[in-house]
């Protein structure tokens, strides 16, 4: 899954280059399609491949396709220079539930949440009038708190990480100051090595391993808003 999350980043970074040097090149004959301006989207996803190279359990690897697929929501603020070019940052939650029996025969029900913060650069590229390609990357602060019950115990974990993500969107004006679009993102959660467990009123500092680290990696198709002024 590494090396697939690896070819899809170069892949949509090469893109973004050869559309990039397109928009340098391209006329810019109307005063509209140089106006710097704002543009500020919101939309809302879902895993395209569930369940496959992620890890959302801390319980260890033999529970990684218990669980829902993640759904999540964005808004994300950009300002758009007159090269075209975006500086912005993204804001994205994402939520999954998982119940499953584990190997001791006790019941474990999971609610996990997950939130990524970070700024953002990227570029605008018009296909027609009204149509635009919008590459963006970051990297940020994602931040997963995991809120369970192991029969009648709470288990809370937290996790503090380092996030990357990528997306590739395409949206069609509807009128002056509005478009709708779909769009593909990439994320992926790095040094993580830490985990806050708390079982039954009491924490402790878990140092993680290859079998019971939070393994966030994932490929989202989702729809959004996006006005521009």
């Amino acid at each position: 899954m590494k090396t697939l999350l690896k070819a899809v980043i170069l892949l949509t970074a090469l893109c973004m280059g050869s559309l990039h040097m397109q928009a340098q090149n391209q006329a810019t004959d109307t005063r509209e399609a140089v106006t710097p301006s704002f543009s500020a989207e919101v939309g809302i996803g879902a895993n395209l491949l569930p369940n496959f190279g992620q890890m959302l359990s801390p319980q260890g690897v033999h529970y990684r396709d218990q669980y829902n697929p993640v759904t999540s929501a964005y808004v994300q603020l950009n300002y758009v220079f007159r090269s075209r070019d975006m500086l912005g940052i993204r804001y994205a939650g994402y939520s999954t539930m998982g119940n499953y029996d584990l190997a001791s025969g006790q019941r474990m029900a999971e609610n996990i949440q997950y939130q990524y913060v970070a700024p953002q650069y990227g570029f605008l590229q018009p296909v027609t009038r009204r149509a635009n390609f919008l590459l963006t990357v970051g990297t940020g602060y994602l931040n997963y708190k995991n809120n369970g019950l192991m029969d009648n115990t709470e288990v809370k974990v937290v996790s503090h990480m380092l996030g990357v993500n990528a997306g590739l969107a395409l949206d069609w004006q509807l009128v002056r100051n509005f478009s709708v679009g779909c769009r593909i993102d990439v994320l992926s959660g790095f040094l993580g090595d830490k985990q806050l467990r708390t079982i039954g009123g009491e924490t402790n500092r878990v140092e993680t391993n290859r079998w019971n680290t939070i393994r966030i990696n994932q490929l989202d198709l989702g729809i959004y808003l996006r006005g521009h002024f």
